[in-house]
């Protein structure tokens, strides 16, 4: 698809875009990026290392949807791809689309003495905690959206201006939804190549990305695009869990390219 192609030539990769280390635990995190280059697919990746996919989430267990720019969503098909590649959304004569969305299904975990297992307390009876987490992936699949209108994830990071007159240098404020309501949370942002080995995120280790407020006193974060790259901006927000739930734990991650000036 000639957008995914430009979108992987300015965001100046061919590889396969993952994310960095959680900055509060060591928890794979659900990533889209670009696909071989001219291809018609996208990757949905599980990991916590730069450029190193660690895991492959279940197929079943992955929805993925494109929005296209009149606001029509249609599903894309996921499959497992090779064991590098994680999963792979086949776009093959799908309408051209705004977004690619991606949303790893809830499962619950619980921590018992030996580590974390995935079932509940009536699996696993001498758990300590016991967490659902569920996972929301965005990307653009062209230089022209400006994604300042929400798309409608449950946790959903959305700037407040466009990313198509981004480049290097410029500052993007955005803010981070939770069903639809602007909220404080915790968030973190780096672009891909900071940090191969994983350990952090580039502006989370710098100042914690403390929230401004806009004229509506709605809740702000900003990120100094520092580089040009494929920038990775990361949300999580907990909720009080349903029954036989401590936490309900959800994770956002929008990715999207930063050209040169």
């Amino acid at each position: 698809m000639p957008a995914l192609t430009r979108l992987a030539r300015t965001a100046g990769l061919a590889m396969v875009l993952v994310a960095a280390l959680s900055p509060s635990v060591h928890a794979h995190e659900l990533v889209i990026g670009p696909g071989a280059e001219g291809l018609d697919t996208v990757r949905i990746e599980s990991t916590h290392v730069f450029i190193a996919p660690e895991s492959m989430e279940d197929p079943g267990e992955v929805a993925a949807t494109i929005v296209t720019a009149e606001g029509a969503r249609v599903d894309v098909p996921v499959a497992a791809g090779p064991a590098e590649l994680g999963l792979v959304g086949d776009l093959t004569g799908l309408p051209a689309g705004d977004w690619m969305l991606a949303h790893r299904l809830p499962q619950v975990w619980s921590k018992t003495p030996a580590g974390w297992e995935r079932g509940d307390r009536s699996d696993w009876p001498t758990a300590t905690h016991i967490g659902k987490y569920e996972k929301f992936a965005k990307m653009p699949l062209h230089s022209g959206v400006a994604g300042i209108t929400p798309v409608g994830q449950v946790l959903e990071i959305v700037p407040t201006r466009s990313l198509a007159d981004l480049s290097a240098g410029a500052r993007l404020p955005l803010q981070v939804l939770y069903a639809g309501t602007p909220i404080v949370a915790d968030v973190a942002a780096t672009y891909v190549g900071h940090d191969r080995a994983g350990s952090e995120y580039l502006v989370f280790a710098q100042d914690n990305l403390q929230p401004v407020h806009d004229a509506a006193d709605q809740p702000t974060f900003e990120v100094d695009l520092t580089v040009a790259g494929m920038w990775v901006v990361r949300a999580e927000h907990v909720v009080e869990g349903d029954a036989g739930v401590d936490r309900h734990v959800l994770r956002a991650i929008m990715t999207f390219p930063v050209p040169a000036k």
